[in-house]
């Protein structure tokens, strides 16, 4: 089967590896789509991922239809469908449409909006939120930032701006999962680009890009 590789800093390679099998606790998944995270630019960059730089294989946003299950697997069978853990627009003034005004703990005019989720890993996310964020509202950073971000400390300090991390979700995935199946159409609006995996490259290019897309997908 293909697989894509990073080989070096910058660079990466379609290559046949073998096609497993599934243990006696495995479940072997035939990949049907997979998004590209942000971490997967950051690899790329770097050049892969301690032990494996040179030879880092990437993939770990996909779903696809279970093809063989080991014997003490229980609750997955074949064919089950599975998942395997703008730039002119005025954001704030589309905040404020959507959730009401909000103010600072000094009173200044912000957005009324709750919670801020960086998944970009681009500065212009953090600046906008900050410039956004009413008294106590939380950002949450899940995304890979490739360089050092400067922040406005005074903005934390005048909106008393709550900031969380998250470098995984082991568990997490699972408690969404149903949510997402059950919204299909609602949260197909976040991907931007599907690639089929032939152009693959194309695609790591373009989710690599900043502001080029929002979420994209490779299809098999």
């Amino acid at each position: 089967m293909k697989s894509v590789i990073v080989t070096a800093p910058g660079a990466t390679a379609i290559v046949e590896v073998p096609t497993p099998s599934a243990g006696p606790a495995d479940v072997l998944v035939r990949m049907r789509a997979c998004g590209i995270c942000g971490s997967d630019g950051f690899y790329i960059a770097r050049g892969g991922i301690p032990p494996r730089e040179g030879a880092t294989p990437l993939g770990h946003e996909p779903a696809g239809e279970v093809v063989e299950v080991g014997d003490r697997v229980e609750g997955v069978k074949p064919g089950d469908h599975v998942v395997i853990n703008s730039a002119e627009e005025d954001v704030i003034a589309r905040l404020e449409e959507l959730h009401g005004p909000g103010k600072t703990a000094m009173g200044k005019p912000r957005a009324g909006t709750d919670i801020y989720l960086d998944a970009a890993g681009v500065p212009a996310v953090i600046d906008t939120a900050l410039a956004a964020a009413k008294q106590n509202a939380t950002i949450g950073i899940v995304a890979v930032h490739k360089k050092p971000v400067p922040i406005d400390f005074q903005a934390i300090l005048d909106a008393e701006v709550n900031i969380v991390t998250a470098m995984g979700y082991p568990d997490e995935i699972f408690q969404v999962t149903e949510e997402i199946a059950a919204n299909r159409d609602k949260f197909a609006l976040i991907i931007s680009d599907r690639f089929p995996f032939s152009e693959v490259e194309a695609a790591l290019k373009t989710a690599s890009t900043p502001g080029a897309a929002d979420k994209v997908v490779v299809t098999f």
